[in-house]
């Protein structure tokens, strides 16, 4: 339902015009932009005209790799319905059903942590 609403969303804003329409119609590009860019840091980064940001390719390699913290609650099998289950249940700290942003920061947080621990050293 979410995705359904997002799309909705998307296209009512592209057809406006507006400047997060343009944006995330932009956004579409990126991967496959990214991807013939080159990587390390070789080659132009994937300009967002709109909004007048232009992403480098070793941070789009970061983004993806957060992203990818998150990717396998996205699947529609069986598997990906158990570890959004399992994880909606580490984020609901206190069992009440519901999900705080405070609970949801948290979760956030030690999933991101627990793929890119803090070392101190600025990676």
């Amino acid at each position: 339902l979410l995705d359904e609403w997002c799309e909705f969303l998307k296209k009512v804003e592209a057809e406006a015009g507006t400047p997060l329409g343009h944006l995330l119609c932009e956004a579409e590009e990126l991967p496959a932009a990214a991807a013939g860019g080159g990587g390390g840091g070789a080659g132009p980064g994937v300009a967002f005209p709109a909004c007048g940001l232009e992403v480098q390719p070793d941070a789009f390699q970061d983004l993806l790799g957060m992203l990818g913290v998150f990717h396998p609650l996205a699947e529609e099998t069986p598997e990906g319905t158990a570890a959004c289950g399992a994880a909606w249940g580490d984020a609901d700290n206190n069992g009440n059903g519901l999900c705080s942003l405070a609970e949801l920061e948290t979760w956030v947080l030690k999933a991101l942590l627990a793929k890119y621990p803090n070392t101190g050293k600025g990676k």
